[in-house]
C-alpha cells in the first residue's frame, strides 16, 4: 500500500510531492501563499482569472491541500515565504 501511494504521488512528505509542481503551478501558488487573490494573480501574470483557477486547482490536486491555509502551510515548510 505504500509503495502504490509513493508512485501515485499521494502520502510522502510534501518536498517529494511538491517536485511534482509544473513552474507555473508553483509560480500561481506562491503568489496566492504571499496573500494574492486570484484576481491579482492574474493580472501579475498576464493572463486570465480562470487560467489562475486551473493552476491553482491543478497544484492543489498535486499537493493534497483543499484550501488556501493548506497553501501557505505548504509555502512555509517548503521555504517559499523566507526573506519575503
Amino acid at each position: 500500500g505504500k509503495v502504490l501511494l509513493g508512485i501515485s504521488g499521494r502520502g510522502g512528505d510534501a518536498s517529494a510531492r511538491g517536485a511534482a509542481l509544473s513552474d507555473r503551478e508553483e509560480e500561481v501558488l506562491r503568489l496566492i501563499a504571499r496573500g494574492f487573490t486570484n484576481k491579482e494573480v492574474a493580472a501579475t501574470l498576464d493572463v486570465s482569472v480562470k487560467t489562475i483557477e486551473s493552476h491553482k486547482a491543478r497544484a492543489m490536486e498535486k499537493l493534497d491541500v483543499d484550501s488556501r491555509a493548506g497553501i501557505v502551510a505548504h509555502a512555509i515548510r517548503a521555504g517559499w515565504l523566507t526573506g519575503t
